[in-house]
């Protein structure tokens, strides 16, 4: 089959509801569903939110697991002072375990974020290490160095929201993350784009993490819109999509190849390859 099936008459629910989750998972499975913003107004279209790893900037060239890995090493190395008896390996698995532990009672529970300024404190107490806050900071720091080295922006990123600014849609960015804000922002302002946005939400600073309504709801408040006012991309059927549906914005799927998760029944107003696509069908 050849190109591309966006058909004119029949929304993307419509298509589940009638024809089974079976084909509409078909059609995304192969590339071949785009964007059908039919069951919504575009005219009360105000915003434009986006989720920020992995869907205008690449962050995981490998598993997050190996780069996670990477930067609790790149820690270890950086301890101002540590027990000749303690060794990277013992340190890393530490590491791992606690961050585990933490992430299993905290995203997938009650959607609480616990970012590393939290869970290196707990790491260096179980090894009767001084734990203060200078020495915490610098070892996030190091733990985010071999991330941010092989974080790089999409070729269509700043086109697409310069577009879309220009179409006079504001710009909201709401982003899970382990790492401090400011860590953010210095990358977009580093890839030139932190201007463009009007409102930046963070869960290691709000606190909550996606899919919970309230960090959907805090950039909401920040554009001082109703949710049907604005759209969000992200690259994650549950946290992405379905939780701004949950809130009542609509949802787009931004495909990438390291996501294999089953729609179980969410069904996206649009799903897209690249950015760029957006500006074939978001006019105002």
């Amino acid at each position: 089959m050849a190109g591309r099936y966006n058909p004119p008459l029949l929304g993307c629910r419509a298509l589940s509801t009638r024809y089974g989750e079976a084909a509409l998972r078909f059609l995304v499975e192969c590339s071949l569903w785009t964007m059908n913003f039919d069951a919504f107004d575009k005219t009360k279209l105000r915003a434009a939110v986006f989720d920020l790893g992995n869907t205008l900037m690449e962050f995981e060239t490998r598993p997050f697991e190996e780069l996670n890995r990477l930067g609790a090493e790149s820690a270890f190395n950086a301890l101002d002072s540590r027990p000749k008896a303690l060794d990277a390996g013992t340190f890393v698995a530490r590491f791992e375990a606690e961050f585990k532990r933490v992430m299993s009672h905290s995203r997938a529970t009650d959607c609480r974020e616990f970012p590393l300024t939290e869970i290196f404190p707990e790491v260096l107490r179980s090894f009767s290490l001084p734990v203060a806050a200078a020495e915490i900071r610098h070892l996030v720091r190091a733990h985010y160095a071999p991330i941010v080295n092989q974080v790089s922006l999409y070729s269509d990123t700043r086109q697409t929201l310069e577009f879309l600014k220009a179409q006079g849609l504001r710009l909201g960015l709401i982003s899970n993350t382990i790492w401090p804000e400011e860590f953010h922002r210095e990358d977009l302002e580093r890839y030139g784009i932190l201007h463009l946005f009007d409102a930046m939400t963070f869960s290691s600073t709000l606190g909550t993490a996606k899919p919970g309504p309230g960090i959907f709801q805090d950039s909401l408040s920040q554009l001082d819109l109703k949710p049907e006012e604005a759209f969000y991309v992200g690259d994650r059927i549950k946290v992405d999509v379905k939780g701004a549906q949950e809130v009542g914005m609509a949802g787009v799927l931004k495909r990438h190849p390291r996501r294999q998760e089953p729609l179980d029944g969410v069904v996206p107003q649009g799903i897209i390859q690249d950015l760029s696509e957006l500006k074939e069908w978001i006019k105002v």
